[in-house]
């Protein structure tokens, strides 16, 4: 889960975790029905299947 500091509101806080709930959520019935979710990890796009076969989308370019 998210944790933020001091820095941000209760509601920020709230907001952040409801949002990082949902995406679970989200990527778990995805995999529920077969399909994959696409994410991003350390500035590389990648596709993970059902099975957690991880495929190399395609890697960004730095900001």
């Amino acid at each position: 889960m998210v944790e933020l500091d001091d820095r941000f509101s209760d509601e920020a806080k709230m907001l952040a975790r409801l949002a990082s709930k949902a995406s679970m959520e989200a990527v778990r019935a995805a995999w529920a029905r077969g399909l994959s979710v696409t994410v991003l990890e350390d500035g590389k796009i990648v596709s993970i299947a059902p099975d957690g076969t991880r495929t190399f989308v395609k890697e960004l370019e730095p900001l």
